[in-house]
């Protein structure tokens, strides 16, 4: 009995005979003069979609053998219980016949359906090669089914039967579903960190990213809303990963499209694009801007949550400062040759310092605002600054604690641009670098006061104690 079965189903010639249509099957069997068979015979896995439409999957019929002119009938009919059973017997496999209400047979994909559903009969003339046979799905039903048995190995069996040869290995078809909803998502998701900018990169920056509709072909005319999300979004954002990310300002982007439109019968992915504007930005700030899906036309898909976040830094670059572009307050080399002076906080040296008088000596004229200050006149303008000092090497006695910083348009007036007293600041010691936050200011101006105004050994705007910096450094856009 078995070996009947093994006649009727066979697998053993499959790999030797799969292939395409027009291929060289009759070279090998010159005793044949016609012979049918499915193109992609054998085990097939669908996927199927959720999308509101039933499904028509087409299935190659194919005719070859010596004589290709000859005509053929062919008669494609679903497997009842026995044939499924048989299947299961010769190939050692648990499945269960996919019910006849889920599926039924068409004359054309957008035909109608044929009057009878037991078989598919196909006539094949003269030099015709291939035809299909379009089977429609019930997508919903077939879902439902599969959700009400979950431990069922559903199958849909087809065989190939003609009143000339068939082709053994490849006369049947055993279809496994398994059914999903398509997922509109853009391709990449997760932080995407740019290289910081330099104020030598150009002003604007473009930045592409996908949207893709998940599934393998577009039935529908559909469109997709993209969106930028909101500060409350990254606040939750930076709240669960531990970041603190600030939200690009709408200043510093472009997004020209927010949807994305997708024709019937085109592509299923559509690029979208942001321009960014670099010179809109903060210097040396964590930039966060975020994309994500927000809606699609085609209510059955569902939306992928997962964000595209852009981070973005624009770094400042190092201003080169020279001795005569520097003017201090007081300075102990005026008394002794215990420190090096001005020329000290700009050779590069950690080991060389500056230092305000001390040991019996007090500032001459401390500002009631900035203590003990450096004026320094730039060649450039720069509309925010970031200032950098290195304590003394050797002590950290008269490390700074509270340094204000002001600009001028004349190098006489000054008006206050920033005032930090930073916890870098307050824990430093010997021959620690402090970076100051970022400085900002409206417009762009080349005269900059960095004073200190308070220390570990006392506050300088009184002219009660002393300061000491190893190196001095600014940084600007």
């Amino acid at each position: 009995m078995k070996d009947i079965i093994k006649y009727i189903i066979p697998a053993a010639l499959g790999v030797m005979l799969l292939g395409a249509c027009a291929d060289h099957r009759g070279d090998y069997l010159d005793e044949f003069s016609t012979l049918a068979y499915f193109r992609n015979g054998g085990e097939q896995d669908l996927s199927l979609f959720l999308t509101g439409e039933n499904y028509v999957y087409a299935i190659p019929v194919c005719k070859a053998g010596s004589d290709l002119k000859g005509t053929i009938s062919v008669e494609v009919i679903p497997f009842d219980e026995a044939q499924m059973a048989a299947y299961n017997y010769v190939n050692e496999t648990d499945y269960t016949m996919l019910p006849p209400d889920v599926f039924a047979f068409k004359v054309s994909k957008d035909g109608n359906y044929l009057g009878d559903q037991s078989r598919v009969v196909l006539d094949f003339g003269p030099d015709e090669l291939s035809k299909s046979v379009f089977l429609e799905l019930d997508v919903k039903a077939v879902n439902s089914l599969l959700k009400a048995n979950p431990g069922l190995k559903y199958r849909l069996g087809l065989q190939v039967f003609s009143n000339g040869k068939i082709s053994a290995g490849i006369n049947t078809i055993v279809l496994g579903l398994d059914v999903n909803s398509p997922v509109v998502k853009v391709t990449k998701t997760g932080l995407d960190k740019i290289t910081p900018f330099k104020s030598s990169d150009d002003e604007f920056t473009k930045y592409s990213n996908t949207l893709t509709l998940g599934v393998a072909e577009n039935l529908w005319d559909i469109v997709c809303g993209i969106q930028v999300r909101d500060q409350a979004w990254l606040t939750a954002y930076n709240n669960a990963g531990g970041t603190d990310y600030e939200l690009l300002p709408e200043a510093a982007y472009s997004f020209p499209v927010d949807k994305v439109s997708f024709k019937k019968g085109e592509l299923v992915s559509s690029a979208f694009e942001v321009t960014v504007n670099r010179t809109k930005m903060d210097m040396a700030t964590e930039y966060a801007l975020p994309f994500t899906v927000k809606s699609c036309s085609k209510e059955e898909f569902e939306i992928e949550k997962d964000a595209w976040v852009l981070i973005f830094r624009l770094d400042p670059d190092r201003v080169i400062i020279t001795e005569d572009m520097v003017k201090v307050l007081d300075s102990e080399d005026t008394y002794s040759a215990d420190a090096g002076g001005v020329p000290a906080v700009l050779d590069g040296d950690e080991t060389t310092y500056w230092h305000s008088p001390w040991y019996g000596h007090s500032l001459s004229d401390p500002d009631e605002l900035y203590g003990c200050w450096f004026d320094i006149e730039l060649a450039q303008p720069l509309r925010m600054v970031v200032f950098e000092y290195c304590t003394r090497h050797n002590n950290g006695n008269a490390v700074p604690t509270h340094i204000v910083i002001g600009y001028s348009d004349d190098g006489i007036n000054w008006v206050k641009a920033g005032d930090y007293q930073t916890p870098e600041m307050l824990s430093a010691g010997a021959r620690t670098w402090v970076t100051l936050p970022v400085t900002k200011m409206e417009t762009s101006h080349r005269y900059f006061r960095f004073g200190i105004a308070e220390s570990m050994a006392g506050d300088l705007r009184k002219a009660d104690g002393s300061t000491a910096l190893a190196e001095l450094r600014i940084y600007g856009i």
